[in-house]
């Protein structure tokens, strides 16, 4: 059995704060970055339809390679939200929800009280300089207001992907991968959170997926067995006796991972791509992994390489074969599929032969607009065992690569968070340019009883077609 982590969790505090804001309520959501795109949007739909809030003021405050602008620390992204004219019974008047992310386990820490410097994840310290070197759940966020202006606030719940348990991975290398950072090192086996006061609550299931960079490319049927990969016209016909097959001469970036496929290359069985097969385009294997404590990269470890029966993930930087880099934060991931080699991420080296590979949320927007302004995006999704990742796909059992999610309170939750968890729980309130990834927990007819086991058919309680 693991050792685990036990911490003596601090005196309780408030859930709900009176925010420095004059006269509003605070929601604090603080840890994992994989939840980022879904808490900052389900946060407008939830004052709209909940708290029959009339108007908002939307903040970002993020950062990129190191980058800090508004006073945030390194690798934090923030987005707030000040709700107005909001009148329920649960609250009335204005209501400030912030949503900060560097990784799950920074969430529960923060909540519980306990620090958790980003250079050094040793659990002692204040992090944020909030504290005046003590250890208590302020943490820096951003304020809902034009200028993106910083202030130490308490967090009043930790978002994870994965129970504080499913914790047990070490890493150790740059701190953002390819583009340096320092030193950085975590090492962690597994965090009782009931030993740190906490109340863990299932909220959404997480989607995850499989990014590559555009130049990991194969070639592929075009006609019979289309999609397969081939090197021949034989290799794609569609029975033995047919002749209708077309092998593409012309090497495409992949479309697919097979479980197998993701297991030999995230364990640094493969230095060459070449090595699953000659259709494969030859070039050195690059794993662009998450940093430990990354909910992410602890979903990566039991949903897909399970290592009682798979294979073990590296710890350590290497320079290779395969190459190996560790991530602080979902942006430093992407910039490490990316090919970025410059500290402004442009794409630097993206037009070489690199041959990444990498993991993150389903629904991170990889795209022109993500990350640094201007930045070429040579990134693709690919399916997973022949599958995207969508809601549908997630729910009726066909795709496994996903967290069944935690918020964690000091204590009970409040009225109000059980509320938006509540809320968070129902198919109808996944907000629309969300709906086609996020499962609502409670339409899976297939789910995980927890972190380290497989999906087996469930009662949906608000079963969805198909």
């Amino acid at each position: 059995m693991k050792k685990q982590i036990k911490i003596v969790a601090l005196a309780a505090v408030a859930l709900l704060s009176v925010s420095a804001m004059a006269g509003a309520t605070d929601i604090n959501l603080y840890g994992s970055s994989a939840q980022y795109p879904y808490w900052a949007t389900q946060a407008q739909d939830f004052m709209t339809r909940q708290l029959t809030c009339t108007g908002y003021t939307n903040t970002y405050g993020t950062t990129s390679t190191g980058v800090t602008p508004s006073g945030l620390p390194s690798g934090v992204s923030c987005y707030a939200t000040e709700g107005t004219g909001c009148s329920t019974s649960l609250t009335s008047g204005t209501v400030n929800f912030r949503y900060c992310s560097n990784s799950s386990v920074t969430g529960i820490l923060a909540v519980a009280g306990q620090g958790l410097p980003l250079n050094n994840p040793a659990i002692s310290g204040d992090p944020d300089g909030c504290n005046g070197g003590a250890n208590t759940n302020l943490r820096k966020m951003v304020n809902p207001d034009a200028t993106e202006s910083v202030s130490c606030q308490p967090v009043s719940a930790g978002v994870s992907d994965v129970a504080g348990e499913a914790f047990t991975q070490a890493s150790s290398g740059n701190k953002l991968g390819p583009l340096g950072g320092g030193a950085f090192s975590a090492s962690y086996t597994g965090i009782n959170t009931s030993a740190l006061g906490l109340t863990a609550t299932n909220t959404v299931v997480t989607p995850f997926a499989f990014f590559v960079n555009n130049a990991v490319t194969a070639t592929h049927c075009t006609a019979g067995l289309v999609g397969n990969l081939c090197t021949s016209n034989a290799q794609c016909n569609s029975q033995a006796t047919a002749t209708d097959g077309v092998c593409n001469t012309t090497a495409t970036t992949i479309n697919n991972l097979s479980r197998l496929e993701a297991v030999l290359l995230f364990s640094s069985q493969v230095s060459d791509w070449s090595f699953l097969g000659g259709y494969y385009t030859a070039q050195p294997v690059v794993l662009c992994l998450r940093h430990a404590g990354s909910g992410t990269h602890a979903t990566l470890n039991y949903a897909v390489m399970n290592p009682t029966w798979g294979a073990s993930l590296p710890s350590t930087q290497s320079a290779g074969p395969p190459i190996v880099w560790f991530n602080n934060a979902t942006g430093d991931e992407e910039n490490c599929i990316n090919g970025d080699t410059s500290a402004t991420g442009s794409g630097t080296g993206a037009g070489s032969a690199i041959g990444a590979v990498g993991y993150a949320d389903a629904f991170v927007p990889f795209g022109p607009t993500l990350g640094v302004s201007g930045k070429s995006q040579n990134i693709a999704q690919v399916k997973y065992q022949g599958f995207w990742p969508t809601r549908t796909h997630i729910r009726n059992g066909q795709y496994d690569f996903y967290a069944v999610s935690y918020l964690y309170t000091l204590g009970t939750p409040s009225t109000l968070l059980n509320n938006l968890i509540t809320y968070a729980k129902n198919p109808a309130y996944i907000p629309t340019s969300l709906a086609n990834y996020w499962p609502a927990q409670s339409e899976m007819w297939f789910m995980k009883a927890n972190d380290f086991s497989y999906p087996v058919p469930a009662n949906a309680t608000n079963g969805q077609t198909p």
